[in-house]
């Protein structure tokens, strides 16, 4: 029998501490553990169990994050394309009238409004995250892409690096904007980037830069964590075989949730700044 605990203020610190922590390895691809003595220990010391035999068996123990293979791709990676044609250029104004009537899978169906990104049409950073997450199923205000908070931050984020907001197009991998309680699948992906790969050709950036793992899997083509493909520059081999240097960092909304992780943006920002001349 498990027996009821009192946590001290300084246990509820640590318990934070640990959630935002697994939300991070979470969030960054990591999705198992060794069976370690020390797990095993902390166990025993917290619900008086140990791991059953069966699970200890599972793998022999290994690093943190090892047991998915990294992939080594021996040049960069192509966006995947629709049908064998060049994509041709499309006016944003196009781009956005076909996402606002799209019912292309099902996640239209539970779709609250639609968000085809915004910004300037030529601009020299393309901002890509995943997709807006609205809390409660409730409504946000016109022209919001990644969240209240988020958009605020990732302002906050431009002028840091004093990149101003007519050099900038921010978009979303998948164009709808659902209710927090729903989780878009693979296929949804799979449904919606030919918006996104018509949306670079259209707006010709000279930098991307990618916000969370999803949108950094769907434009590298990569299944490592995202934090072993941030704090560095990637070439990403964009529709009509473009090259564009590609940089990867954290996504507002976790950002909120783990602000221990602002520092390790902040240096993917000295990077984006950098490569675009303003520092």
């Amino acid at each position: 029998m498990i027996m009821e605990r009192t946590l001290t203020p300084d246990t509820e610190i640590i318990l934070r501490d640990l959630q935002a922590l697994l939300n991070y390895h979470r969030l960054s691809g990591i999705e198992s553990y060794p069976a370690t003595e020390e797990i095993r220990g902390l166990l025993r010391m917290t619900t008086g169990m140990d791991l059953p035999q069966e699970v200890r068996r599972q793998r022999p123990p290994t690093a943190i994050g090892s047991a998915e293979k990294t992939v080594r791709p021996v040049e960069p990676p192509k966006l995947k394309r629709e049908s064998s044609q060049r994509i041709q250029v499309s006016a944003l104004h196009d781009i956005r009238e076909e996402v606002m009537a799209c019912n292309g899978c099902a996640l239209s169906e539970k779709r609250v409004v639609p968000v085809p990104g915004g910004g300037a049409e030529k601009a020299k950073l393309l901002i890509v995250g995943d997709w807006l997450a609205l809390v409660g199923g409730q409504k946000s205000p016109v022209g919001c892409v990644f969240g209240i908070e988020q958009d605020r931050m990732l302002g906050k984020m431009l002028e840091a690096i004093q990149l101003p907001k007519n050099n900038v197009f921010v978009t979303n991998v998948i164009k709808c904007g659902i209710a927090d309680s729903c989780q878009p699948k693979a296929e949804h992906v799979r449904a919606c980037v030919s918006f996104l790969h018509r949306q670079i050709v259209s707006i010709q950036p000279e930098v991307i830069l990618s916000m969370g793992l999803i949108a950094t899997r769907a434009l590298l083509n990569r299944r490592e964590p995202l934090s072993k493909l941030r704090g560095q520059l990637h070439v990403c081999s964009g529709p009509n075989d473009r090259k564009i240097p590609l940089i990867a960092t954290y996504h507002p909304t976790f950002l909120l949730q783990n602000p221990e992780m602002k520092k390790a943006t902040w240096l993917d920002l000295q990077l984006l700044a950098r490569q675009l001349g303003l520092a």
